[in-house]
C-alpha cells in the first residue's frame, strides 16, 4: 500500500475541517473526538464535528481502485431555531450543505466535489441538539 491510500482518509477528513473552520467562524470546528463519551460543548453557540464513517466498492465505477468514501459532519447546538441574533441548527446544516457540496478537497485521488447524501436528528440533551450530515465522495487509490 503506498503512502496516498495509507492517508486519504485523513487528509481529506482535515481539509473538511478546515474548509469549514473557514466557513463557520462563529462555531468550534473539529474533527471527531477520541472519546466521544466525555465530550462537551464547551463553545457558547455550538460545534461541528467531523469523522469518517465508511467505504464501499463502487459499482462500475472509474477503475478497480476506486472507493466511495462517507464522512459524517455532526452539528451541536443550543439553539434549534435562529434566536437572539444566533443561528439555528437548521441554518448551519443548510450552509454546511451549500459549502460542501461545492468542495474538492485538495487531495490527490479526488476529482469531484462531495456529495450530500443525508441528514439526520441524533437527539436532544437538556437543550443540547444534535444532527449528522452525511456526505460521500468517490476518489482513486493508486497501487
Amino acid at each position: 500500500m503506498n503512502r496516498q491510500a495509507k492517508g486519504i482518509i485523513a487528509q481529506i477528513e482535515q481539509a473538511i475541517v478546515d474548509e469549514l473552520q473557514e466557513a463557520l467562524p462563529t462555531l468550534k470546528v473539529d474533527a471527531w473526538p477520541d472519546n466521544m463519551a466525555r465530550y462537551q460543548l464547551l463553545h457558547n453557540k455550538g460545534a461541528v464535528l467531523v469523522s469518517y464513517r465508511s467505504r464501499s466498492a463502487v459499482d462500475g465505477g472509474f477503475c478497480q481502485n476506486e472507493r466511495s468514501l462517507s464522512f459524517g459532519v455532526t452539528v451541536v447546538s443550543r439553539n434549534l431555531r435562529q434566536r437572539d441574533a444566533h443561528q439555528g441548527i437548521y441554518d448551519t446544516l443548510e450552509e454546511i450543505d451549500a459549502v460542501l457540496s461545492a468542495f474538492i478537497p485538495p487531495v490527490d485521488g479526488c476529482s469531484d466535489a462531495l456529495e450530500f447524501e443525508r441528514d439526520s436528528f441524533v437527539g436532544e440533551d437538556s437543550g443540547i441538539w444534535t444532527y449528522t450530515a452525511i456526505f460521500k465522495i468517490n476518489v482513486v487509490f493508486e497501487v
